[in-house]
Parts: structure tokens; C-alpha cells; sequence
């Protein structure tokens, strides 16, 4: 019994001593990730271009703190600043770790100013944490809170200072190490300030824990190469694992995905909302000085199969029937979408958008790889006698083809979604499905990808914006799982979005592109601290008065429409026939 105890001690501490990765293993593992961006990264010119990012000098960074890392989570540390460093909502780097520290209470930034949303009194009694929802959070453990936000945005960003702010707010007192290696322990000293009375409020806590932290393990075996072999997929199968999905949404965490992409508005429904829907989407109607309002709140894009994306086809197909029998405008809630598949999109934006309207365009990096995944997409397709996706697919493996064959880093844009690059016009038993109406679309900084583009879509077209700029996610990403001998899940964006209508960046040039360039709303409205401890009572006037407004301009312009077609007949000739030469 002492043996197999000494034994087992022996094991577990010769695991301890030679756990972490060689010197040799991390420079590796860092060489073959900078390949990996170098090669396949398609905005990295882009970046370079608009935000002067230099990537050999981060490269170099990375091989320096590879090198000099004294564990394997300084190491790791290293791996997720330099991706983060490319500043792109659609990259992340995942650490192998379940664990999570948290406080037991959430936090978000309003237009700088860090309130509480929520507190689990489960877990935190008011005796001993005495804040209340809407108080400021003002410092931890001493440290004022934008220091300690400047910290934690260096590990996930969106490419937008705004949405950075706020997924860093959301990190404040949760802390998956999957995202931020180094694990906060003990005891937390909090500091506030109480919205009621503007005193100060402090506690102080315990980090609670969850899940396995990183684990720990010895020498590599040699890799051994996957095999791969012929099965037999349906068709939902192959539509989820060919088209490319623009959305890191399915990467977060449910509780931050749940703060960022939530099913509800963010705001409290006005008194008069009539639910119609709930699943997928909230759906309903109101009314505002007599005027009855469609409302439907979409928070995503992403769909994990053709029979999840028809179902959703023929919700929107319903309400917006319905909303063009019996509503005089719509309102559509698009804030914080994360984005997923372009084809259901642009789908919905047709039903949307009068006469025909260009959609959206890729330009991929053209590399081997990606003509392996069309090519192999293009074959299961066919195979499952999807005809029409075929012909998408012809379309972009001769792209691709073409790229290669001259040596191009990129293909010539072209459209994903149809063969002619216009947006689709539905139709129902032979009826087209479109609202003619006034709509009002609201945004905000955590829209993105395809919620980036369904609002410049809709923007394009005349439809009139409300909100904040929206984060600039311009590209579909792929995954690239277990690399190297640090195990690290990455994410590469493969393209570069191309919008139909130029538009003006922060520093004055004009582009095509949304990669961080986003969609800044007709009507710009911060959400501040204010407004969340009022209800949202300013924001959701400023909608109504919009609303009411898009009305009343519509109905004059339809009045005018009128005056004009009851002129004379005269006039009407006069009108058709060209003037005699000299004539004024």
C-alpha cells in the first residue's frame, strides 16, 4: 500500500515538473500560427491599409514572448494578445480550459460608464454586497475601472471601441480562461457608487469558480494523421458545412453571448406592445398616436440547418404579409445581432426592398485550401441534388481557379447567395412578399457581420437607421481546432465583404468594404447610463417621434405623387414633348 502511495506521488509530481511546453514547442506552435495568418488571413493588407497595423512588427512580438515565456500561460497569453491584436471581431483563440471565475453580479458600459445590469442574490445577499442594479461600478481592488477595462481588452476585441468596451465590462467579473489565461483567486475588494444617493458603496468578495482550468500535460506523443472516409450526408448536412457562416456568435459563451446577442430588446416593450411571436423571433404590434406599428426584434443570423432556415423564411414571409396588410410602418430591432448565414439575410432584406437591388459580394483569399473545401463542397452538393447551391458552388471554385492561375492574393468579388448578384424578390404561390411602408432599423455597436450587413443593405436602399455604429465584422471565418502542441482553437477570416454602395471611413477614404467600417446610423443614440436607469424612456421616445416621422413624410410624399398625376392633358403633352429649339 505504501509503494503504489509513493508511486502515485511520484506521478503527480513528475506531471508538475514537466508539464509545461519546451521553449522549442512554443516557438513552434507561435511560427506556425503567424504562417497560418500570414497565408490565409484575407484583411490583413486591409488592416495594414486603414489601421496601420504592422504585422511583422506584432509577428515579432509573438516570437519574442514565446521565447522568453516563463510557463505555458504566458505563453498562451502571448497567443491570444497577437490575435487580438488584428483587431477583428470574427478571431478568437481558445484556450483548452473549461474553468470560469465570477463574482455573482454582471456589469455593462454605457457610453463609459460602467453600471451593474445584474445581481444574484443567490449567491450575494445584500448584507454582503449592498449594491443595487444601476449603480456605478467604480474600482476593484483599488484600481480605478477603465484601468482595470484596459487590461482585458487586449484579449477579445471587436475592432470598435465601443463593442470592446463592453465585452471587456462583461469580463470585469467573469472570467472564462478559454479566453483570458491567467485566473483571478481569493479575495476582491469592490468600490461604487449608489445611483439613489451618489455615496459610496464598497464590498468586498470572493472569486467563485467553475469548470477545470487549463490542463496540464507532458511530452507530445507524435502526431498521427487523421484518416478521412467517404459518408453518406443529408441535405441539411451539407448546406451547414458548405456556406460560410459570418458569425463568431456560436463561439461565445452563453452568458456573454446573452449580454451581447440577447432573444429580447435590450429595452423594456412599450404598454401598448401586442406579442404576436416569440420563436424564432419576438414579433408584434403597437401603437403610437393612432398609428398601428409592426415591431420584430432579430438577434441573429445563424441557423444550423436548412430546415431551421426555411422555418425562419416563412416567419418573416407571415409578418412581413401581415405587416404590410395591417400596420401603417415597422420597426425592425437588429441591435446586437452576431451575425450567421448571408443567404437567409439577404433572404429577408428582399422582402424588404423594392425593384431589384444589388446584395452583397466576397472577394476570398485565393488559396489551395480554400479551393479543397468549395471543391469538396461543390461534390457533396451535387451528390445530395441541390442544383441551384451547384452552380453557386461552379461559380466560386472558377473564382477560386482563376485567382490561383494568375497569381492573385484575391478573387474578383462575386455573390454567395445568387448567380446574378441581385438580392432575391420572394414569393408565395406566385405573390410577392415585400412591405412598401415606412421602417425604422435599430443598430448598435455589437451588430455584426451579417448584422453589418443586413443594416447596410437596408441603408443602401433608403431605409432609415437609428442607433450606434455597428462593429464591422467584414468577412466569413473558418476554424482551425487543436493546433499545434498547445492545442489552440483559432478562427481565420477568409474574405472581405464587399457592400453595393461605397461609404466614408473614420479617416475620410471611401470603401466598399464593412470590415472595420461598420454601418453609422441616419440617427445617432448613445445609450448612456441615464437611459438604462430611466427604462430607456429617451431612447424609446426618439424612436416613436422617428417613427411618427417616416409617417408623416411618407404620406406627403404620396400626396404630392397624387397632385402631380392630376395635371392637364395639355400639361401631360406639354411634359412628354420636347421643347421647340430656343424655347425657356
Amino acid at each position: 500500500m505504501k509503494k503504489i502511495f509513493l508511486f502515485l506521488v511520484f506521478l503527480f509530481f513528475s506531471n508538475s515538473v514537466f508539464a509545461d511546453l519546451t521553449p522549442q514547442q512554443r516557438l513552434d506552435d507561435a511560427t506556425q500560427l503567424i504562417n497560418l495568418y500570414l497565408h490565409r488571413y484575407a484583411p490583413l493588407t486591409w488592416k495594414e491599409e486603414l489601421l496601420g497595423i504592422e504585422f511583422e512588427e506584432l509577428a515579432e512580438t509573438l516570437r519574442d514572448r514565446a521565447a522568453s515565456a516563463k510557463n505555458d500561460l504566458e505563453f498562451y497569453d502571448a497567443l491570444l494578445r497577437f490575435v487580438s491584436s488584428l483587431q477583428d471581431a470574427h478571431l478568437f483563440a481558445n484556450i483548452p480550459s473549461t474553468h470560469r471565475s465570477f463574482l455573482g453580479f454582471s456589469v455593462d458600459d454605457f457610453n463609459g460608464e460602467i453600471l451593474i445590469t445584474d445581481i444574484d442574490r443567490h449567491l450575494l445577499s445584500e448584507e454582503a454586497f449592498p449594491f443595487q442594479v444601476g449603480d456605478t461600478l467604480a474600482a476593484l481592488d483599488e484600481k480605478p475601472i477603465d484601468d482595470v477595462l484596459e487590461t482585458l481588452m487586449p484579449y477579445r476585441t471587436f475592432g470598435h471601441t465601443p463593442a470592446n468596451r463592453r465585452i471587456a465590462a462583461i469580463f470585469l467579473t467573469f472570467r472564462p480562461q478559454a479566453l483570458i489565461p491567467f485566473i483571478p483567486r481569493g479575495k476582491i475588494s469592490v468600490k461604487g457608487i449608489s445611483s439613489k444617493n451618489g455615496e459610496e458603496i464598497t464590498a468586498e468578495l470572493e472569486w467563485k469558480h467553475h469548470g477545470t482550468p487549463l490542463a496540464e500535460f507532458t511530452e507530445r506523443a507524435t502526431a498521427i494523421p487523421f484518416l478521412t472516409k467517404a459518408i453518406a450526408l443529408s441535405k441539411n448536412d451539407v448546406l451547414r458545412t458548405s456556406f460560410p457562416l459570418l458569425s463568431p456568435q456560436e463561439r461565445w459563451s452563453e452568458i456573454i453571448a446573452g449580454n451581447l446577442f440577447p432573444h429580447d430588446p435590450f429595452f423594456p416593450p412599450w404598454e401598448s406592445f401586442h406579442v404576436r411571436e416569440t420563436d424564432p423571433f419576438v414579433s408584434g404590434t403597437l401603437d403610437f398616436a393612432g398609428k398601428k406599428i409592426g415591431f420584430i426584434r432579430i438577434n441573429t443570423w445563424y441557423f444550423t440547418n436548412l430546415d431551421h432556415m426555411m422555418d425562419v423564411f416563412h416567419f418573416f414571409a407571415r409578418e412581413i404579409q401581415y405587416f404590410q396588410q395591417n400596420t401603417d410602418a415597422l420597426i425592425i430591432d437588429q441591435a446586437g445581432n452576431g451575425g450567421g448565414n448571408p443567404c437567409i439575410m439577404e433572404a429577408v432584406a428582399g422582402m424588404l426592398i423594392q425593384g431589384p437591388f444589388r446584395g452583397y459580394e466576397f472577394r476570398l483569399k485565393a488559396t489551395r485550401p480554400w479551393l479543397l473545401e468549395f471543391e469538396n463542397a461543390l461534390q457533396q452538393i451535387k451528390e445530395a441534388k441541390l442544383f441551384h447551391e451547384a452552380k453557386l458552388f461552379e461559380q466560386s471554385v472558377e473564382k477560386i481557379k482563376i485567382a490561383l492561375k494568375n497569381g492573385y492574393a484575391f478573387t474578383d468579388p462575386f455573390p454567395m447567395c445568387s448567380l446574378d448578384g441581385l438580392l432575391p424578390q420572394p414569393k408565395i404561390e406566385g405573390k410577392r412578399i415585400l412591405y412598401t411602408k415606412p421602417i425604422l432599423l435599430l443598430i448598435n455597436e455589437t451588430a455584426c457581420s451579417a448584422g453589418d450587413m443586413f443594416p447596410a443593405l437596408l441603408q443602401d436602399a433608403g431605409v432609415m437607421t437609428l442607433g450606434t455604429r455597428t462593429a464591422g465584422c467584414g468577412g466569413h471565418i473558418e476554424i482551425v481546432d487543436n493546433l499545434g502542441f498547445s492545442d489552440l482553437t483559432v478562427s481565420v477570416t477568409g474574405s472581405l465583404i464587399v457592400r453595393p454602395k461605397p461609404t466614408s471611413s473614420h479617416n475620410g477614404q471611401m470603401t466598399r468594404y464593412i470590415e472595420n467600417i461598420g454601418v453609422t446610423p441616419d440617427i445617432e443614440y448613445p445609450i448612456t447610463a441615464e437611459e438604462f436607469r430611466s427604462g430607456y424612456v429617451g431612447y424609446k421616445s426618439a424612436i416613436e417621434e422617428t417613427i411618427l416621422s417616416l409617417i408623416e413624410r411618407s404620406i406627403d410624399a404620396s400626396l404630392r405623387e397624387a397632385s402631380a398625376t392630376k395635371q392637364s392633358p395639355a400639361d401631360s403633352v406639354h411634359e412628354r414633348s420636347p421643347r421647340p429649339s430656343g424655347s425657356r
